[in-house]
């Protein structure tokens, strides 16, 4: 073989490794769009095996319970993998109940419900969170569980209008933490960052 022939079969070699690789990512990124296993960017693919997806608090605990690792998954709105897990994700998207107390000025809701979801719910009552997520797809427990800023230099950011959680801890318990009843332990569970466990539901202020 010359110098010619080695370079152009060289080449050919490269080139098709290179659209096999293509390929390849690009069926991987296609199939974990498909599963919904990428984060809301599309820049980070999770690697965690099994997704579940319960739709009630009891069913977090038994998933609690029963495996050895597991993260819970919000609306995948992170740039890393903060989310993943070697085992198990729990995501809670299921988990959309809202519930308004007009006499005592507060909304419940579970885990799964987004701003986008709750602002216009809680309009069409004549009620309003003080404060909103710049993206409407951004979960309330997320938001208010990483006191994400919202909106006004005015206003206090998302958590401060949290008045109860509800979260199943490592062990498997359901626990409810509320600012009137638990002021110390709710001052500091507020913004968790998920440590505590598995939020199921959250209890904001409302006005107006």
């Amino acid at each position: 073989m010359n110098k010619r022939e080695f370079l152009k079969a060289s080449g050919s070699m490269m080139a098709g490794a290179l659209l096999s690789r293509m390929g390849v990512g690009q069926a991987h990124k296609e199939a974990a769009a498909k599963a919904n296993r990428t984060n809301w960017a599309g820049n980070y693919t999770y690697k965690a095996a099994r997704l579940d997806e319960p739709g009630s608090a009891q069913e977090v605990q038994r998933l609690v319970t029963s495996l050895s690792n597991a993260k819970a998954l919000g609306a995948r709105h992170s740039f890393n993998d903060i989310a993943d897990s070697s085992g198990d994700q729990i995501s809670l998207k299921n988990m959309t109940e809202m519930t308004l107390d007009k006499a005592a000025g507060t909304v419940t809701v579970a885990a799964g419900v987004t701003y986008g979801k709750l602002a216009p719910w809680l309009d069409a009552q004549g009620f309003a969170v003080h404060n909103l997520a710049s993206l409407p797809h951004v979960s309330v427990v997320g938001a208010c569980a990483t006191a994400t800023h919202g909106s006004g230099v005015h206003n206090g950011n998302l958590s401060t209008a949290v008045r109860a959680i509800e979260f199943v801890d490592g062990t498997g318990q359901l626990t409810t933490l509320s600012r009137a009843a638990n002021d110390d332990e709710f001052n500091g569970a507020v913004v968790g960052l998920g440590a505590l466990g598995v939020i199921t539901r959250i209890t904001l202020a409302v006005v107006p």
